[in-house]
């Protein structure tokens, strides 16, 4: 549980009420009128950490995209010179 101050009563709690809100959602999606739009599936409550997580992630791939653009341009270099 990642040194929050949620129980485990709190983190029952939002996994009940993620389960009641995608069970409500799917009954109203099947009940629905012929033609009528879907309802878009809720998102997740949030959990402690969950945002730091997202954003080491992030910042992760952008590093991940930076190393893939310079080994990309240093084949470019190697291959035809002066095309960068």
């Amino acid at each position: 549980m990642n040194g929050s101050a949620w129980t485990l009563a709190d983190w029952r709690l939002h996994d009940v009420a993620d389960l009641l809100g995608g069970l409500l959602t799917f009954t109203q999606n099947v009940h629905r009128k012929e033609g009528s739009p879907e309802v878009p599936y809720p998102e997740r409550l949030p959990r402690p950490g969950e945002a730091k997580r997202r954003k080491q992630e992030k910042k992760a791939a952008r590093k991940a995209a930076v190393q893939a653009r310079r080994g990309y341009e240093d084949i470019v270099q190697q291959v035809a010179p002066g095309r960068l």
